[in-house]
């Protein structure tokens, strides 16, 4: 069991459904924060090990904050969950100092494993040393083709693989089922105990972050955009991208142009949906 008290901060859009935080094994000493704009004053009630981070697909304020973070307890080691495969934002958190980074979907067992070797790293420090071991280092470069946790034993990575290739095309669920070698209703019930949410909801996620990555482009149309990842209906398409960042695809376009570091263009939000586009 983890003995190291410390910190979860949850800065998921959608609050109603479980974040990671339930999947912690019973007796973790640790406190659940939900979309804290300033850690501090919990940092010094009551001094963490480390920090948590849980995102689903972060915005540039989310990021400011752990950035801020970061600044302010230089010593506090950081770990970064998102749903986001975007290989430039994990670039972006290495280089912020964070110590590790977790793309979802994990395990109970995946989690809480990584939180205990942290919490040992942590409790080997000295007295009053408050830096992580040598041997806690980074990893210098990060693969984020497919989640690490996904195995050749997941019966529907073919449908992930399906997706990242045609995600710009009409996506049907029938076509996609054959494609892994069952009916539609196995596959529907088989990817959603695999991954944790349904097909349809994997497919519009990953529309909406590869329409965050072209906006970083401050000349693109959003209509072009729209097309471009798989949406038919540009007006539908800024009403989803508006819900679920709460910012149009205009002004988020804009955001990124004024305040996201040349390093970074890839923030991602989360998103849900019915039937395929």
């Amino acid at each position: 069991m983890c003995p190291a008290n410390f910190l979860w901060l949850d800065f998921r859009r959608n609050l109603s459904t479980p974040g990671l935080f339930h999947l912690l094994l019973p007796g973790h000493d640790v406190r659940n924060l939900e979309h804290p704009c300033d850690a501090t004053p919990y940092i010094q009630a009551c001094p963490p090990y480390f920090l948590c981070f849980e995102f689903d697909f972060p915005n540039a304020s989310d990021l400011a904050v752990l950035q801020q973070t970061k600044r302010q307890h230089p010593e506090l080691p950081l770990l970064m969950i998102t749903e986001s495969h975007s290989e430039s934002l994990a670039v972006w958190a290495f280089r912020s100092g964070v110590w590790d980074y977790l793309v979802k979907p994990l395990t109970a067992g995946d989690l809480n494993r990584r939180i205990e070797t942290l919490a040992d790293l942590c409790l080997e420090r000295p007295p009053g040393d408050l830096r992580l071991p040598r041997h806690a280092s980074m990893p210098c470069s990060v693969q984020l083709e497919t989640p690490r946790e996904i195995s050749q034993g997941h019966k529907t990575l073919l449908a992930r693989q399906f997706v990242e290739s045609h995600f710009a095309e009409s996506v049907r669920l029938s076509v996609v089922a054959m494609h892994c070698h069952m009916s539609e209703s196995e596959f529907s019930r088989v990817f959603k105990k695999e991954h944790g949410h349904s097909f349809c909801e994997y497919l519009l996620k990953f529309r909406i972050s590869k329409a965050c990555e072209s906006l970083a482009d401050p000349s693109i149309q959003v209509k072009t955009v729209a097309f471009d990842v798989g949406f038919n209906d540009v007006s539908y398409f800024a009403r989803t991208f508006r819900r679920y960042t709460g910012a149009t695809p205009s002004s988020y376009q804009q955001v990124l142009a004024m305040k996201i570091p040349a390093s970074f263009h890839s923030l991602q939000p989360a998103a849900t949906l019915s039937n395929p586009i």
